[in-house]
This record gives C-alpha cells, sequence and structure tokens, in this order.
C-alpha cells in the first residue's frame, strides 16, 4: 500500500478483538483513529486503496472492512475532503449496523448542509443521538458524540442569532451548555476545543467577557506541533465572532427600546385623540339635552364607547409589538372588555325601558 503498512496490521489487531463492537463505539477507538489519520494525506492512490479494502473484506471480515471506512472518512472529513457524504452513504447499508456510524454519518451530512432548515434538522438528529445507549454504547457519555453535537448547535445559533430566544433556540442552548460543562469537568484531559465550544455558547448566551476568556484559555491550552498555528487562527477565528454578534446583540437591544418608544408614543396619541374627538363629539350631542337623567346615560354611554376606541388601538399596538409584555397586553384587553360589556349592558337597559333618554 502506497501508506505505512502497519496502519493495515493495527486496523486488523483492532478488528480482531473480541471486544471490537463494544470498543468500536467509544472515544477511545475514535482516538485510535483519528492518531492513525494524522499520520496520512489522502490523495486517490490511498482513497482507492482504502475503498479496496473496505469492498474486498465487508462480507467476509466486517469489523476490519468497517475500521478501514472508519479511518478514511476520518482522513476525509480532517482534511476538508468535500465528497464525505457520499461515502457515508455509499456504505450506510454495510455499516450502519455499528451505532458510531450515526455519529459518523450526522457530521457527513452536516457538512454538505447548505440552508438553515438542513443544519437544522442535523441538530435536531444530533440532539437525540446524544440520549441513546444499549448493551455496547452509551452515547450520553461519548466525548466524541457530545462534543460534535455542542459544537452543531454553536455553528447553527452562530449563522441563526435570532432563533436563540426562541423556544427551541432556549431549549437547545441550555441543553447543549449542560453538555459541554461536563465535557470540561474531565479536568486535565478536557481537549481545547471543550474549552472552545462552551465558550461558543456562553457568547451565545450573551456572557461575552466569560466567553472571550475561555476561547483565550483554548488557545492558551492547544499543544505545540506543525499544526498549531492553523489550530490558534481557527480558535481565534471565535473571538472575531465573538465581537460580531456583541455589536448584532447591541444593535438589536436598541432598535427594541426605538420600538418600544414608538410604541408608547402612539398609544399617547391615540389617548388624546381619543378624548378629544369624546369632547367634541359630546359638546355637539349634548347641547340639545336638557333633562339630566338622559344627559348621564349619554355620558356613561359615549364614555364606554371611548373604553371600545382606545381598547382597540392599544391592543392592536401591543400584539404587534413582539416584545410587549404579557401584562401590558392584559391591562389594554381589560379597557376593551369594560367598554364592550358595559356598552352592551347600556344597550340592554335601553331596550327594556329600564332607562330612558328624552
Amino acid at each position: 500500500m502506497s501508506f505505512d503498512e502497519n496502519i493495515t496490521n493495527i486496523l486488523l489487531n483492532e478488528s480482531s478483538k473480541p471486544s471490537f463492537s463494544k470498543d468500536v463505539n467509544s472515544r477511545e477507538f475514535e482516538e485510535k483513529i483519528t492518531d492513525l489519520a494524522k499520520k496520512i494525506t489522502i490523495n486517490a492512490e490511498i482513497y482507492n486503496e482504502l475503498i479496496k479494502e473496505i469492498d474486498d473484506n465487508k462480507q467476509d471480515n466486517i469489523n476490519y472492512a468497517f475500521s478501514c471506512f472508519y479511518l478514511l472518512f476520518t482522513v476525509c472529513r480532517r482534511q476538508s475532503y468535500t465528497k464525505i457524504l457520499k461515502l457515508a452513504e455509499k456504505y450506510k447499508d454495510d455499516f450502519e449496523r455499528f451505532p458510531i456510524y450515526s455519529h459518523l454519518y450526522l457530521m457527513a451530512k452536516e457538512n454538505a448542509a447548505t440552508s438553515a432548515s438542513e443544519m437544522k434538522q442535523v441538530l435536531l438528529e444530533a440532539h437525540e443521538l446524544t440520549e441513546k445507549k444499549g448493551a455496547d454504547f452509551d452515547f450520553t457519555k461519548q466525548d466524541g458524540v457530545l462534543n460534535a453535537y455542542v459544537s452543531m448547535a454553536c455553528k447553527y445559533f452562530e449563522s441563526n442569532l435570532d432563533e436563540r430566544d426562541e423556544p427551541f433556540g432556549k431549549e437547545i442552548l441550555k441543553d447543549a451548555y449542560e453538555k459541554a460543562k461536563w465535557l470540561l469537568s474531565k479536568g486535565e484531559n478536557a481537549y481545547p476545543k471543550f474549552h472552545l465550544n462552551i465558550g461558543r455558547i456562553l457568547i451565545l448566551k450573551k456572557e461575552y467577557d466569560a466567553g472571550e476568556a475561555k476561547i483565550n484559555e483554548a488557545i492558551e491550552l492547544l499543544p505545540d506541533g506543525v499544526d498549531r498555528m492553523s489550530r490558534v487562527n481557527e480558535f481565534g477565528h471565535y473571538l472575531t465572532k465573538c465581537a460580531i454578534i456583541r455589536a448584532h446583540d447591541s444593535t438589536k437591544d436598541e432598535l427594541r427600546e426605538l420600538d418600544k418608544i414608538k410604541v408608547s408614543n402612539y398609544k399617547i396619541i391615540a389617548l388624546v385623540t381619543s378624548i378629544i374627538g369624546f369632547l367634541l363629539g359630546g359638546i355637539q350631542i349634548f347641547a340639545n339635552i336638557t333633562n339630566a337623567a338622559s344627559l348621564i346615560y349619554l355620558l356613561i354611554m359615549y364614555a364606554l364607547l371611548m373604553f371600545v376606541l382606545v381598547g382597540i388601538v392599544l391592543l392592536g399596538l401591543s400584539i404587534t409589538m413582539k416584545d410587549t409584555k404579557k401584562k401590558v397586553i392584559i391591562y389594554d384587553a381589560t379597557i376593551l372588555s369594560i367598554g364592550v360589556i358595559g356598552f352592551i349592558v347600556m344597550l340592554i337597559l335601553l331596550s327594556r325601558g329600564i332607562i330612558v333618554i328624552a
């Protein structure tokens, strides 16, 4: 083969272990595959050789074939090979018997997602996967599965900031934050990316300073090596993104306050207009009324109509505002209800002759 044949021997050895069905779903196995992947630079020749290994062994030695697939997938993903979804789908029928395949398949789908709806669906599936466990696997405590889910949540909401305040956003971010904290609880065994992702979540939760501190901590924890600078640049990108999110949130808060001021002004105008209309209309109507009782009845009915008018205007403005507090809407609805109920009662009293306007 074109790469170190020791890799083949390692995969054969791992796949022949009696505990393989359980080992293959573990974080430890994922780390072994990742270490092997770091030694390979993908090219057409190596790609085709690994494909041949998979095809030649998937009938008689499925464990080894899947190990080769796992390695090829990891190499392609790490080196930004654009067709990893096609690779995953090609062997879906062969390898979906292995629970960890669902994790690989979701990462491939995330890589290929081009719209918010596609990314949201992948995120939902990743969330479901973190809740699964069985005889040979427990993804509720599998670091790789959990961290992939947290990363997907960060990526989705960084591109769809307004959804953070929706019920779906609040639920997912809360869940991802708890899982990120659990990953960090491993202390010295926590990878720099775990620190990075909890920093990203904190920023999405509008805890900007704490989030930036975590990202800087993640950068400090990056090990020395040939790829350190590229990873520093990758992690540093999220500090820039933090500044963008902070500016977005600040602008949005300012616009929200302006909208509240506008609505308050509209309400004041509506009240003043209604009162002026009431006074002007009342002068015209009541000028010819000489009976004191009739005048009182008309004043009450006219006042109730004003309640209806003001209630409709205020309630309409409150409903059109997304961030209006519930108690404000209740207050406006109460004004409208008083006007409507009161006016109906007055009409009933008039129709039955209980009150008479002369």
